[in-house]
């Protein structure tokens, strides 16, 4: 009965700090004028959401990457559920690449931030801006989605050793 209450105590702390760490990031990324470099802003919650997909199983990474999604719906003012179906596709499989394919460090996540970042806004960008009309898409693309997506990439390390930290602290055995 002990190691049951042990793990479950486990299992709260670890989703505690995830959801802790989710929180603070999205009181980053939607802070007026934070970090901004002319009308260049970073994304937090995606980098986060991946950061989390390559610490957990894909079920639990789906999960979190829809719940990630969906708060990025609600501080984005878009349809309810777009970016939850998004975030959840790019954390399942970012979360089985990771355990299948690739070798995890810091440089390699940067890597797999600034990939799921450029498709989740490259489809955004297609949908809500390209096909409703708007004119001087690819000036937009390239001087807006382009640079947000690099700069997203150079600070995804915050929340990728914040998540491994969480992780590594509260393992579940």
């Amino acid at each position: 009965m002990n190691s049951s209450r042990e793990r479950f105590r486990t299992l709260v702390c670890r989703w505690g700090g995830f959801t802790l760490l989710f929180l603070l990031m999205a009181i980053l990324e939607t802070t007026p004028g934070l970090l901004r470099i002319g009308s260049i802003k970073p994304l937090f919650i995606l980098p986060t959401a991946l950061a989390v997909a390559v610490q957990e199983d894909e079920l639990n990474a789906a999960f979190f990457g829809a719940a990630c999604g969906l708060a990025w719906d609600w501080t984005a003012a878009r349809y309810a559920g777009g970016f939850a179906i998004e975030f959840a596709l790019v954390c399942l499989l970012t979360s089985m690449l990771t355990r299948v394919y690739l070798r995890l460090n810091t440089f390699s996540f940067c890597l797999i931030s600034a990939g799921g970042c450029w498709l989740i806004c490259s489809l955004d960008f297609l949908f809500s801006y390209q096909m409703a009309g708007f004119g001087h898409g690819a000036e937009r693309y390239f001087f807006y989605i382009i640079p947000m997506v690099i700069y997203s990439a150079v600070l995804s390390p915050l929340s990728y050793v914040c998540a491994r930290g969480i992780a590594n602290r509260f393992v579940l055995e």
